[in-house]
């Protein structure tokens, strides 16, 4: 079984930032692994990765993303990945399904995201 964790919500490491470019205070939220807010083993070698947006602002919707998967918590926090990197995605779509390496039973690997948001006034 693996898990997967997200630690872009501050979570699993406080420090990190959510990265959302834009003007206003718009955040990422609800971040889930197989719709699933914090499994403890998951069966699925491609588990579905999901998150939304919250902004106030009317239009605003996301432009851009970015998510990557490594074991190391600390290499992730700082960007790298050696599980599986999706480089920046131009899509509004807030579901990825996992297309990395192989995931490894009993092994616990993090997920950071960055998107970037577009408002239309």
């Amino acid at each position: 079984m693996n898990t997967i964790q997200r630690i872009a919500t501050g979570t699993f490491l406080p420090l990190f930032p959510i990265g959302l470019s834009g003007q206003s205070a718009a955040r990422l939220t609800g971040l889930q692994n197989d719709y699933l807010d914090h499994p403890i083993s998951m069966d699925h070698p491609s588990p579905r990765l999901s998150w939304r947006m919250e902004d106030d602002r009317r239009g605003a919707t996301q432009q851009t993303y970015r998510v990557w998967v490594g074991k190391d918590s600390a290499e992730v926090a700082g960007g790298h990945a050696d599980m599986w990197n999706t480089g920046l995605v131009r899509s509004s779509q807030m579901l990825v399904a996992y297309q990395g390496k192989p995931l490894s039973p009993f092994t616990k690997y993090f997920w950071p995201l960055i998107s970037t948001r577009h408002f239309i006034p």
